[in-house]
């Protein structure tokens, strides 16, 4: 992703890998509710609601793991900063996200059961 936001729930698995790649950073995702974003400049902030992710400069090469409520950034060519506590809007619209997709999934979910 060259620039924009990704916010995505991802369920730990042993056999799925998922990986977010920015220009600043690799973003490796491991049973997580997170948020990415690649801005103009071609920063990447990460933000992290339930799990963790591992994030790595691309340029840098350094490795910074993140969990629940914590959030890094990676300049274009600089390192990762080390993990602090998360943005509250951050962790919210993280949350919204997951919430609506539950509520897609249920409404799913019902239709199925009464179309059998």
């Amino acid at each position: 992703m060259d620039i924009g936001r990704i916010i995505g729930s991802v369920k730990q698995t042993s056999k799925t890998k998922f990986k977010i790649i920015t220009p600043a950073a690799n973003t490796g995702i491991v049973g997580t509710d997170f948020q990415v974003i690649s801005d103009s400049s071609r920063q990447t902030f990460v933000t992290v609601a339930t799990g963790k992710v591992t994030v790595t400069g691309t340029k840098s090469g350094g490795q910074v793991e993140v969990g629940a409520g914590q959030t890094v950034n990676c300049p274009n060519g600089g390192s990762t900063t080390p993990p602090r506590k998360a943005d509250a809007a951050d962790l919210k619209a993280i949350n919204s996200f997951k919430t609506a997709v539950g509520d897609a999934t249920n409404q799913r979910n019902k239709q199925i059961e009464s179309a059998l």
